[in-house]
């Protein structure tokens, strides 16, 4: 088909969905027109319409593509510097796990809000970012800053905030790397050559060894950890929503309850859950008592405390709450999105859609 006739079918079939996006798909090429709202948040992409949504690829997303929902780029040009870079790395984060993500408004707005990452969690995913770029043992690369290279990435995983940064600006400044890169060589990790703001960076075995270790602790997983209350109230929600949730996006359901534990090693058996899991369903449902004055919730803190770990071992947490404790959650947490429910069918269908869309659908999801 001629380049002429396919722009013109691809044309017809996104005005049907969305007239934003046909000014993406003016002409015929590798490097696609920029979209003012797309070019700033990805300063170099390559995008085509798929239905209602754009599907945008970019150096600053390593090997990502992603599909931005047309609602979703509307809301581009409001964010600031750092919610920009916090959805790069977003994306960036999402594609790890090998699919496409799909990020429609609320995962927007999700993704702004997060925590920025801690050191360690840099510090790993700078490590992996080496070894993904190593094509052979002991063989090194450069980092020069140029917006086309694997520079670019890296300034999405350490959550560069490029500000204004056009491609026409020239290098990305690599100063913002030193600092990691100075950690995986004081580590004896990698060995890294300097020269006039570029590195030559090569992996050593060590580093080699760390990131295997780091595979161990469940970034290969196929099971989901549950964190939620347990009473007898809880046990059809849990059984019917949260588990068949789990297992419908592909996933084992791994649940530690207290009541089938000794006390003194319920924590330990948690903790390790946790590190085998690739994702945490974290449920802040709790027991409430009503006054004549107001309602009065019973927290629990265990809940928290399970999300919090997980948080700080960089995997994904999903957040759920029965719609009557919506105001009983922690303002720390709050912000977050959490799926609301009243009951159990209905937990379990927005919980599978989550996972689907924040994870990927698993290995082990029926045909």
């Amino acid at each position: 088909m001629a380049a002429k006739e396919w722009l013109f079918l691809v044309r017809l079939t996104v005005s049907k969905f969305d007239r934003t996006i046909q000014k993406l798909l003016s002409c015929w090429g590798d490097a696609m027109p920029s979209d003012g709202r797309i070019s700033n948040l990805f300063p170099i992409h390559s995008g085509a319409g798929q239905g209602s949504s754009v599907l945008v690829s970019s150096p600053f997303l390593g090997s990502a593509k992603v599909s931005l929902a047309s609602a979703a780029i509307e809301r581009l040009p409001s964010l600031n510097g750092r919610e920009k870079a916090m959805l790069r790395r977003y994306i960036w984060a999402q594609a790890e796990y090998g699919l496409v993500p799909v990020i429609d408004i609320d995962a927007v707005e999700y993704a702004i809000k997060l925590p920025s990452p801690r050191f360690m969690q840099l510090f790993k995913d700078t490590l992996r970012f080496v070894e993904r770029n190593t094509k052979y043992p002991g063989v090194s690369f450069m980092l020069d800053g140029s917006p086309q290279s694997c520079s670019a990435e890296l300034a999405t995983i350490l959550c560069l905030d490029l500000g204004n940064y056009t491609t026409s600006d020239g290098p990305i400044p690599m100063g913002f790397a030193g600092y990691y890169l100075d950690e995986l060589f004081n580590n004896r990790y990698i060995e890294r050559h300097d020269g006039n703001g570029s590195y030559q960076v090569k992996l050593l075995p060590p580093g080699q060894m760390a990131l295997e270790s780091e595979d161990s602790l469940g970034r290969a997983s196929t099971q989901g950890f549950i964190a939620m209350w347990f009473s007898p109230e809880m046990e059809a929600p849990l059984r019917e929503g949260l588990v068949k949730g789990i297992e419908g996006a592909g996933y084992k359901a791994a649940v530690v309850d207290q009541n089938h534990h000794h006390e003194g090693t319920v924590n330990d058996e948690i903790i390790a859950q946790i590190r085998r899991s690739k994702f945490v369903v974290a449920d802040f449902t709790c027991d409430t008592i009503d006054t004549s004055a107001k309602r009065e919730f019973i927290v629990r803190g265990g809940v928290y405390f399970e999300a919090g770990y997980a948080l700080a071992l960089g995997k994904p947490v999903i957040w759920t709450a029965r719609k009557n404790c919506l105001d009983g959650l922690h303002f720390d947490t709050r912000q977050f999105p959490h799926i609301l429910w009243d009951e159990p069918d209905e937990l379990k269908a927005a919980l599978q859609a989550r996972i689907e869309a924040f994870v990927g659908r698993g290995p082990l999801a029926p045909p």
